[in-house]
């Protein structure tokens, strides 16, 4: 029964993994449109259990010449079911992340975009300098079998920037 549960549980982080890509290249497109320059960041695979080997620094980064004093800044791209248009979202708070992946970045990420899994007419822009405001919650991860849970930050709703494409 461990056997199949671990199992699943690797075949759900690949898909996890897997579906990340697109939004990660659709935000990198975007904001190319808008001056930045890009660099996204390759994305290796592993297995669930084995998750702190295979972290990333950051799914992209960008710059523009006279921006942040020519340093490129990382992005984290996440894609929430909860994301829809600025009218739509019922919601106090949204997730940001996994309070070790903020925890212990390096470097921090400059903004988190946030995009919607079942349409991209919107996305919602979390800025890292607001994370003082941010609190943590420990949440169930529905996506994996087993009692995994993860203490999250969240960003309350008022300090959500959110753009149209």
């Amino acid at each position: 029964m461990l056997e199949q549960q671990e199992q699943y549980n690797d075949n759900q982080f690949r898909k996890r993994l897997d579906a990340s890509k697109a939004p990660v290249w659709f935000c990198g497109r975007y904001l190319s449109e808008k001056g930045y320059s890009i660099s996204i960041e390759p994305t290796v695979q592993g297995l669930h259990k084995e998750w702190r080997e295979y972290r990333d620094q950051g799914d992209l980064y960008i710059s523009k010449p006279g921006w942040m004093n020519g340093k490129p800044q990382r992005i984290e791209v996440k894609q929430l079911s909860a994301i829809t248009s600025p009218t739509d979202f019922k919601f106090p708070s949204v997730i940001v992340c996994a309070a070790h992946s903020w925890d212990e970045a390096t470097p921090k990420p400059h903004l988190y975009i946030l995009m919607g899994k079942h349409q991209q007419n919107y996305c919602a822009m979390i800025l890292s300098k607001d994370q003082p405001k941010w609190f943590k919650r420990v949440v169930p991860d529905k996506y994996y079998t087993g009692s995994y849970e993860q203490e999250m930050y969240l960003c309350p709703k008022e300090l959500m920037h959110w753009r149209h494409f």
